[in-house]
């Protein structure tokens, strides 16, 4: 009888073993940390308040047809029409390049929607600017705590 008891209990201790480790095996391999406004506005070459007019999305497949087969971490062009300045030259228009698939790649922006920006040049071509994964860049209306940081610095760093 004690023997069964360890074998059931061995059996059991065997069982959540290899649960929890096949969990993990599906579990995200990018993690982030996202900082705080301070220190991603010392970090980004422009932060910027924007709407985006103009999203290039070339992996998406045509419009209409089915079962075709595309990148999800794909790299995207997007232009935003510039509504207010935070780091950076004071400009009308910007673009810049992200990647679909999730936090950890980039972000996802929206025609039509507004966001607040936080930009880096990029690292494989120094005249453009990329939106990174797990960064503070948000829709203008979650950034009430950036903005509220972001207006401290107007006279330290901004315009």
């Amino acid at each position: 009888m004690l023997r069964e008891n360890r074998l059931d209990m061995y059996h059991t201790t065997t069982l959540l073993l290899l649960l929890s480790t096949s969990f993990l095996a599906f579990a995200p391999s990018a993690r982030c940390v996202v900082q705080t406004p301070a220190g991603a506005f010392h970090q980004a070459k422009v932060v910027f308040v924007g709407k985006v007019f103009f999203l290039d999305d070339p992996g998406l497949p045509p419009a209409g047809e089915k079962d075709v087969v595309f990148d999800l971490t794909r790299r995207v062009k997007v232009k935003l029409a510039v509504e207010h300045v935070y780091r950076g030259k004071k400009t009308d228009e910007i673009e810049i390049a992200t990647r679909m698939g999730g936090l950890e790649w980039g972000y996802e922006f929206k025609v039509g929607e507004k966001y607040l920006v936080y930009a880096q040049t990029d690292k494989t071509n120094e005249n453009e600017f990329v939106v990174e994964g797990c960064g503070r860049t948000q829709s203008l209306a979650e950034a009430k705590e950036d903005l509220k940081f972001l207006e401290t610095q107007r006279d330290k760093d901004g315009p």
